[in-house]
């Protein structure tokens, strides 16, 4: 039995994107803008455990990876995001970082911080450590599996990884791109 769809509306102002990569200091930012009074964080973790959020990112992420290098931004409005992140004051990690040239212009009065890493082979070695793992390992898919996930959700997290990656500026040279491609 499919998910429902997320559904939500905006309920206070999107007040900060936080557009970097992950393995960039997605969580530290989350819990300082937590310390700092967000309510709310949308974080990549969310995907994961919010039901439906994964099919709906995943169909944003494969029109936008369709589009490639002239994104129709009327197809991407604040209310095709609020879906998932309406209840949230701020955003960091993927999948919102895939997404951030049209979140930008979905949502104008926001603040953004590009957090990145300065040393991209360690940034590379960091997502060989954590999220390669964890979109290989047999034992973590039949446990997604088992909890009724769906089994889409890691072909979409490798197309919204690409995306952003691609969003950011990558190109085929260089590391990250390489690692990219590999997943």
């Amino acid at each position: 039995m499919p998910y429902p769809e997320p559904n939500q509306t905006r309920t206070r102002p999107l007040e900060i994107m936080c557009l970097g990569l992950s393995r960039s200091g997605t969580e530290s930012l989350n819990k300082a803008l937590e310390l700092l009074g967000c309510e709310k964080v949308y974080h990549g973790f969310h995907v994961a455990e919010a039901r439906g959020h994964a099919i709906v990112w995943g169909r944003l992420g494969f029109a936008k990876e369709a589009q490639h290098e002239s994104p129709d931004f009327s197809l991407f409005t604040a209310r095709s995001f609020d879906r998932m992140i309406g209840d949230c004051d701020a955003v960091t990690d993927i999948p919102c970082a895939t997404f951030g040239p049209v979140m930008l212009q979905a949502y104008p009065d926001a603040k953004f911080i590009l957090n990145r890493r300065t040393d991209e082979e360690a940034w590379v070695r960091s997502i060989r450590q954590t999220l390669l793992p964890m979109q290989t390992s047999w034992a973590l898919l039949a446990h997604v599996f088992l909890r009724r996930r769906d089994v889409l959700a890691s072909k979409m997290f490798r197309c919204l990884l690409r995306t952003c990656l691609s969003a950011h500026g990558w190109t085929p040279d260089d590391a990250g791109s390489k690692f990219a491609k590999q997943i």
